[in-house]
């Protein structure tokens, strides 16, 4: 099967064959760990605030988006540089028993067509039973949807 057979498959769900299925997420997780091959470069222009579009970025003092030199291993050293979890952490609350509602700077573009800001923040609320996702452009608006997030489940348990 061919890659572009594999992303027709993915996109169709159209394979239940087990040998197929077992290539397709071995080339997914060729393609996640390809800095060149996930999600090149669009070629439609500028970004947010004039920031070219890319994949990686990395955040200054102030939480801006800073596109992260040498791509996805210079985020990694930002990370490195940065330490722990909390400089990338936007926020977090333990809402109940089992609910949680995190907060996090992801740091890879998630807008993989057209044109518009790099999405690079995400909201994932995790219970005993399942996971939401919510998906941001700016550390702001993370933190904004966070809070709205954690002020309706808590009004809906209380």
């Amino acid at each position: 099967m061919t890659p572009e057979e594999m992303r027709r498959a993915i996109a169709e769900q159209q394979t239940s064959d087990p040998e197929e299925i077992e290539a397709l997420v071995k080339w997914m997780a060729e393609m996640i760990h390809d800095d060149d091959l996930l999600l090149p470069a669009p070629s439609f222009g500028e970004g947010m605030a004039g920031l070219p579009h890319q994949r990686w970025y990395t955040l200054d003092a102030e939480h801006n988006l800073v596109p992260a030199s040498g791509g996805m291993m210079g985020w990694v050293n930002w990370c490195s540089e940065v330490g722990d979890e909390a400089s990338r952490r936007v926020a977090y609350d333990e809402i109940a028993d089992g609910i949680v509602v995190s907060t996090i700077f992801l740091g890879l573009n998630h807008r993989r067509f057209g044109p518009g800001p790099p999405i690079v923040f995400e909201t994932l609320v995790s219970t005993d039973y399942l996971q939401e996702e919510t998906r941001y452009c700016t550390w702001d608006e993370a933190l904004a949807g966070h809070q709205a997030i954690v002020a309706a489940l808590r009004a809906r348990l209380s």
